[in-house]
């Protein structure tokens, strides 16, 4: 398995709204897994009010939920925050909350209840790749074999990983192995993010500085151009 720990991209501004989407959520999921009310009641379910297509994505079901998710929102997320700003960046997460567990609702064919942020991080990383295609992420790998383990690290283009991480929902999807994870969540939240960002890169919204270059000047879409504070 491939974990990203580290994004290789120069920070413009600080990013203070990822970080505190990150505390809240943290916050917020220890105190619903130490009451299962709490976590009932703000999980998103297909008979739940339209506020839980928010609430759901600021708890998890468990510890290693929680730690997974706020370290790929981390890695991908303060890029993403330093580069479009901070309320476009706080608007756009929400929003992809809200779609992919919309999404996730309508393939679900027994009443269950949704929670964690995973279909607003792969959005996020949709976003990533169209904006940072070339930046390295530092990953770990692990393999254990045999009750042996084996570990190490490496560095690659971030659309590398990140395909890598939403071929294996493809798979888990049509090999039917995805069991409680909420792959449709993850896909539908991967496309709007990438969409969104290919999008406001087309109508010149996000530029690339200097030493950057976008999915879209990468595949020679479009002409570079810098951005002017």
């Amino acid at each position: 398995m491939f974990i990203p720990y580290e994004a290789a991209v120069p920070m413009q501004r600080y990013p203070w709204t990822n970080f505190v989407l990150i505390g809240i959520t943290a916050i917020v999921s220890l105190i619903a897994l130490a009451d299962e009310g709490i976590l009932r009641d703000l999980a998103a379910t297909q008979q739940s009010g339209p506020t839980t297509f928010i609430t759901y994505g600021f708890v998890h079901a468990g510890i290693m939920h929680l730690i997974g998710n706020m370290l790929f929102l981390y890695v991908f997320g303060n890029a993403v925050n330093t580069k479009i700003g901070h309320a476009q960046y706080l608007v756009l997460y929400l929003v992809m909350l809200a779609a992919s567990v919309g999404v996730q609702l309508r393939f679900l064919s027994t009443p269950v209840s949704i929670v964690g942020a995973s279909g607003a991080i792969y959005g996020v990383m949709g976003m990533f790749i169209v904006l940072y295609p070339r930046n390295e992420i530092s990953c770990c790998w692990f393999v254990f074999y045999r009750m042996s383990s084996h570990f190490g690290s490496f560095e690659v283009s971030s659309i590398w990983i990140v395909l890598y991480w939403v071929l294996c929902d493809v798979a888990m999807l049509k090999l039917d192995l995805a069991g409680n994870v909420g792959v449709h969540a993850h896909l539908a939240g991967f496309a709007f993010g990438a969409a969104a960002a290919i999008a406001a890169t087309l109508v010149r919204l996000i530029g690339s500085d200097e030493c950057e270059e976008n999915l879209l000047e990468s595949v020679g879409l479009m002409g570079q151009w810098q951005e002017v504070d």
